[in-house]
């Protein structure tokens, strides 16, 4: 009967790996296909220059929204089973060129009679200077039940055939991630500590995982602080943003407040994303892959996996998929490749029906904001295709390019940092961005009210429906502020122990305990 079962498994793996690479089976809470799988879920991509800008780039790849701090006894963890990739194009053809990949493994060390902690977490978690590794104090068996730790693999060329070269650590066998934040007693010190000890007590505790390699890298895994925010009770409720209209933002309510995500965050040295320093300028995309075919283990057993990856999950730009891309289409989005974007999926960026419903919600008549929106261009926005798809001229977008899709856009040259003209930082209002692009703000140079202000010549850039022809003395048309309050954090006010200018940059995660 084992033999049997071996068989099948093996039958039913191979007709799985048969059915070739275009299965779609997509993740991510803005898409149907796997919404129930958190850990392969990409919610946020993030990159800018970091602490060590002259020389280094630095990339965040958050993963498992709205993950709640208190998911006791079993806390959110990075997935064994999928295959974490960040994919940067230097040459203009959309194709990646080097790839980042991250393997995790989650070790119970507890394996003899006497794992009986049936809580997980018990007792204080330290880091063990000698074995390199996170242990919980006083316990003979020596280490945490399900810590993790992770591989990093450099891949140039193609991300499955390319050549792959492994990126270590210097001290250690592998790297860590981050404990889960479980609260005083555990990972934040004493229960008599104020918040602020608290905090440090596991922010001491995490900085253990942040790792430096040879070859100039900086790594970093675990559970971290969201820094999106967005009303999206507001949004999804017919774009009644609080209180009943748009650019108000004091009565915004941050829908991500006390949650957290799982953050990979790596530093790469420039030379490795920009061959030739004449031409500063590279894409930038995540993915999630599973493997083709799982089949379930009986009686408590491990499941079985093979075929070849499948990719399930990918953002580029924020908001893309989950404002731009149609319903029906949103799982096929995350199991492609932005190469093919214009081919699969050009109507919806150039004909946004985001932008319909806006007119019917908002339009002039149905609404004091702002003046009420007037006349948001519904077909033919080739200002949307710049922003989502090519890239800016003269700043974002590669020179010859011979290829376009879906991607954050980074030039080195260009001083400042801001989604979508250059790389996205921690803090960049995207929504109010995007929003404002879609709806064809006419604003004035300086104003602030895209990223856009003051850095370039609209109508120069190609951003003719987005000049000053038809804007009021009086205030900015079709400016549609998001609502947004701004983004809660952890860190007690004034304490002065979190530096968002210094690795890993995301904020340590909220406290089970708070």
């Amino acid at each position: 009967m084992k033999l049997l079962r071996k068989r099948l498994s093996a039958s039913i793996i191979a007709g799985l790996a048969m059915a070739g690479s275009n299965a779609v089976a997509s993740s991510h809470r803005e898409a149907p296909g796997l919404a129930n799988d958190p850990a392969a879920d990409i919610t946020d991509l993030y990159t800018f220059k970091g602490e060590r800008g002259d020389t280094h780039q630095a990339f965040v790849m958050n993963v498992s929204p709205a993950y709640v701090p208190a998911a006791a006894p079993n806390w959110y963890r990075f997935d064994d089973d999928v295959l974490y990739e960040l994919h940067i194009d230097n040459n203009g053809d959309a194709v990646e060129d080097v790839t980042y990949q991250f393997q995790f493994t989650t070790h119970n060390d507890k394996t003899s009679d006497t794992n009986k902690n049936v809580i997980g977490f018990l007792p204080a978690v330290t880091w063990d200077s000698s074995s390199k590794k996170y242990i919980q104090f006083g316990d003979a068996l020596g280490s945490l039940p399900l810590r993790q730790t992770y591989s990093v693999t450099k891949v140039t060329g193609g991300r499955r055939k390319g050549v792959a070269t492994k990126i270590t650590p210097t001290d250690m066998a592998d790297f860590p991630v981050a404990p889960p934040r479980v609260g005083p007693g555990v990972t934040d010190g004493a229960v008599s500590n104020s918040s602020a000890q608290k905090y440090t007590a596991y922010k001491t505790l995490a900085d253990n995982a942040v790792v430096a390699t040879a070859g100039g890298y900086k790594l970093f895994a675990g559970p971290r602080n969201d820094p999106f925010s967005v009303d999206l009770g507001g949004v999804f409720s017919a774009i009644n943003v609080r209180p009943g209209v748009l650019g108000l933002p004091s009565g915004a309510k941050d829908s991500l407040a006390n949650s957290n995500v799982l953050s990979i965050v790596i530093e790469v040295p420039v030379t490795e994303l920009i061959p030739d320093s004449s031409k500063p300028f590279f894409g930038v995309w995540a993915t999630t892959s599973r493997p083709q075919g799982t089949v379930r283990g009986l009686k408590g057993k491990n499941p079985v996996n093979g075929g070849g990856y499948v990719q399930v999950s990918r953002l580029g730009n924020p908001l893309v998929n989950e404002a731009v891309i149609g319903f029906k289409d949103k799982d096929k989005f995350n199991a492609t490749e932005p190469k093919d974007d214009a081919a699969n999926f050009a109507s919806y960026v150039t004909d946004p029906q985001l932008a319909v419903l806006l007119n019917a919600l908002y339009g002039t008549g149905g609404s004091t904001v702002n003046g009420g929106i007037t006349n948001i261009s519904t077909t033919g926005r080739t200002d949307l295709v710049t922003v989502f798809v090519t890239g800016i001229d003269g700043i974002s977008k590669y020179p010859g390019a011979t290829g376009a899709g879906d991607m954050i856009r980074v030039n080195r040259g260009f001083a400042a940092e801001a989604w979508p003209l250059n790389g996205r930082t921690l803090t960049n209002n995207v929504v109010k961005t995007a929003l404002t692009f879609l709806a064809e703000c006419k604003t004035l140079e300086g104003t602030g009210v895209t990223a856009l202000d003051g850095q370039v010549d609209l109508a120069a850039a190609g951003f003719t429906n987005h000049t000053v022809a038809n804007r009021s003395a009086a205030v900015p048309i079709n400016c549609l502020l998001d609502s947004f309050a701004g983004a809660d954090t952890p860190t007690t006010g004034g304490t002065g122990i979190y530096d968002a200018t210094k690795f890993p940059y995301v904020d340590a995660p909220w406290s089970a305990y708070d």
